[in-house]
């Protein structure tokens, strides 16, 4: 069964090299350029995880979160960004069911994919 992987980053260069560093054919990324586009994909299809961009215009990271819990929506948030994570923990701790990883560390993000999606 494959599984529904959403990506969203205003910037593909690096959200793009997230497939291709996958070597799990049990998963179907898709992508988003802008938060916007991605509120109104989550709302009407279902997502295994959503692999979200802090900093974007108009709607942050974490704006588009706290969105998509008002819709009631459950689905595993992991944030990847370029800051220190230390520095997030404190924008996202009211978001339930999140987690950070870092832009720096792209390489084993498909591990930690593989550990959330066991997890759900």
């Amino acid at each position: 069964m494959q599984r529904k992987i959403l990506l969203i980053d205003d910037e593909p260069d690096i959200i793009e090299l997230i497939p291709m560093l996958d070597k799990n054919t049990d998963r179907v990324y898709e992508f988003c350029l802008n938060p916007e586009t991605a509120l109104e994909r989550i709302s009407s299809e279902e997502f295994a995880i959503v692999v979200c961009d802090i900093s974007m215009p108009k709607l942050d990271g974490v704006k588009f979160a706290q969105k998509v819990r008002e819709l009631n929506i459950k689905t595993p948030i992991i944030f990847f960004t370029g800051y220190l994570i230390e520095d997030i923990e404190e924008k996202v701790r009211g978001v339930e069911n999140c987690s950070i990883f870092s832009k720096t560390n792209i390489k084993n993000l498909t591990a930690f994919l593989s550990e959330k999606l066991a997890a759900i």
